[in-house]
């Protein structure tokens, strides 16, 4: 398939020019006296700003394009052209407006220079520059902090802020934030000016566009046409998706998932194609592995593998789909959920019940996750191995371990290997590793904790002559509340506190005699949140709160928040 840099403007001209709003951002700053009747500034094309930044000379010199320049205000809403006029041999320019143009306050509208090339002779191309500019009742306000200037650097931000879609009071924090003329150096390629990441625009995301669009311009090419994309072939529907990564670490290879109700989202237009979802990741603009899951939770869901997540930071993707009736698209291999259940009635189960494990199996999938048998399960843990990935959880509430991932005994078994690889698994009622389920519904105690996880078993710890010194009400611990477990219950496989060891391993939860009822042993340093979780070690009746708290322990510090814009039809 081919990639290439933007998807369609078009397709945000909507969000990004819809902009009613008020205010205006901090350090914005006037471009004339208070008085409406002209706007002066400065189209800088690229050859300053290339030789500046130490990147190549570009093609389009500033010589061929900065005289005679047209520079235009142009109504974002309509398109329509307000006000134009011409540039100096230095790149000047004053625009005037006539007494009947009424500007909309705090409206962004875009203010662009365009030029032919090579004197406009035929078969050269035309280049535009673009810049954001608002009245804000008394003054003119743009990108640019100091002077006014249409350069590569309002080009990268005003294209960016089309890709992204943003809202009006997202436009308004990004006027002012560049600042010309004080080179960034911290990343490469570098830039000759200064951009203060906001409104979802990082800095990494600036020095990118800033370095698609000299390119543009290196090849005489127009960068606000060369940085739109088409979408795929045949697609007719995209929704922009905003992520906030949860994380809070650097990890590679992370997997999301998120519920999308395409029959909603389509209504009368038709039934989604199950094989189109298409993700495209619109920061570092390539698309990424998807799969669409009809059958996950009660709408279907759309999972994809980010190749790699920065802690805490903002995301954005495209989401692209398409009905039946368009035709059918490519299909791309099935991706696990993140998170996972165990639900395999062939095997055994010990103190809960088969009924409670479909509970607990179907309200993780209605919370994103995604139901397993034991073979499956395997199948699973594997793929996380293989393919490093990261941000997973098994569930296992079926507490008898299936033979597929407790297969070998010790640290060889499949189960332990996934930990070691920043797997997460969540047990819960009986007695950890204790008994070896098979697929004929037998079980076997081979007691195998100790071997697996490097922990012994409670009756082997907690019993001092003959007495039994543990149970009652567990308390929660300040960590068990982050994780989002937040209802007590009542112990009796407790394991010694001192089993567990700071900062890696987490206890969240004691019972009355500061034994550990619920703990975290970590197995992968690089993945903080990662390795062996229990909780609820005692056969107990679930609550709603209860399962809540379960999906919180799964999911923790995986993926992020989404929000997901309006449908485009394109």
């Amino acid at each position: 398939m081919k990639r290439n840099r933007f998807p369609p403007l078009a397709l945000f001209v909507a969000l990004a020019t819809a902009l009613p709003g008020t205010g205006c951002a901090a350090g914005a700053v006037h471009l004339t006296s208070a008085h409406l009747a002209s706007v002066s500034g400065r189209a800088v094309f690229p050859s300053e700003a290339a030789a500046s930044s130490g990147s190549r000379q570009v093609a389009a010199l500033l010589s061929d394009v900065a005289n005679g320049a047209t520079v235009s205000l142009i109504d974002p809403t309509t398109g329509n052209t307000i006000a134009s006029t011409v540039t100096t041999p230095a790149g000047a320019f004053v625009l005037t407006f006539s007494s009947s143009f009424s500007p909309q306050p705090s409206v962004p509208y875009y203010l662009e220079a365009v030029k032919g090339l090579a004197q406009n002779a035929v078969g050269n191309s035309a280049v535009r520059l673009r810049t954001l500019i608002e009245w804000t009742g008394t003054a003119w306000i743009s990108l640019t902090s100091g002077t006014l200037e249409i350069s590569l650097s309002t080009t990268a931000i005003s294209a960016l802020a089309n890709h992204y879609g943003l809202s009006t009071t997202q436009i308004q924090a990004l006027l002012g934030t560049v600042t010309i003329g004080t080179a960034d150096t911290s990343l490469s390629p570098t830039t000759p000016d200064t951009f203060v990441p906001t409104s979802g625009i990082t800095d990494e995301a600036f020095h990118r566009a800033y370095q698609i669009v000299s390119a543009d311009l290196a090849a005489n090419r127009d960068p606000l046409a060369e940085t739109t994309w088409s979408p795929p072939a045949g697609y007719h529907y995209a929704i922009p998706i905003t992520m906030t990564d949860a994380g809070g670490y650097t990890r590679d290879n992370v997997a999301v998932s998120l519920n999308v109700d395409f029959a909603s989202l389509l209504g009368a237009s038709g039934s989604i194609d199950p094989s189109s979802p298409l993700i495209l990741d619109a920061d570092a603009n390539q698309f990424l592995s998807t799969y669409y899951d009809p059958s996950s939770g009660p709408a279907g869901a759309v999972r994809w593998i980010i190749p790699q997540l920065v802690g805490g930071s903002v995301h954005h993707y495209f989401l692209y789909f398409d009905t039946t009736a368009n035709g059918p698209k490519p299909a791309e291999s099935p991706l696990f959920a993140p998170v996972v259940s165990l639900y395999d009635p062939t095997y055994p189960v010990s103190w809960t019940s088969l009924a409670q494990v479909d509970q607990v199996s179907q309200s993780v999938a209605s919370d994103g996750g995604e139901i397993v048998n034991a073979a499956q399960l395997a199948s699973f843990m594997q793929w996380v191995i293989s393919d490093g990935i990261s941000d997973t959880t098994a569930v296992i509430t079926q507490d008898v371990c299936p033979d597929t991932v407790l297969n070998s005994g010790g640290p060889g078994s499949l189960i332990r290997q996934y930990l070691d690889a920043g797997g997460r698994v969540i047990w819960a009622h009986d007695t950890v590793l204790h008994y070896l389920g098979a697929s004929n519904g037998t079980s076997t105690s081979v007691a195998d904790g100790f071997g697996v996880l490097g922990i012994s078993e409670n009756e082997n710890n907690i019993w001092f002559g003959g007495t039994e010194v543990m149970g009652g009400t567990v308390t929660l611990s300040a960590a068990a509340t982050a994780w989002g477990l937040l209802n007590p219950w009542n112990s009796d496989r407790p394991y010694l506190a001192s089993d567990f060891q700071a900062p890696n391993d987490v206890i969240l939860a004691t019972d009355g005699y500061g034994n550990a009822s619920g703990w975290l042993k970590n197995y992968d340093t690089t993945h903080p949140y990662s390795g062996f979780l229990r909780i609820w070690d005692v056969s107990l009746t679930l609550t709603a709160g209860q399962l809540s708290d379960l999906w919180n322990v799964s999911s923790y510090r995986q993926g992020g928040s989404f929000t997901m814009g309006s449908v485009q039809t394109l």
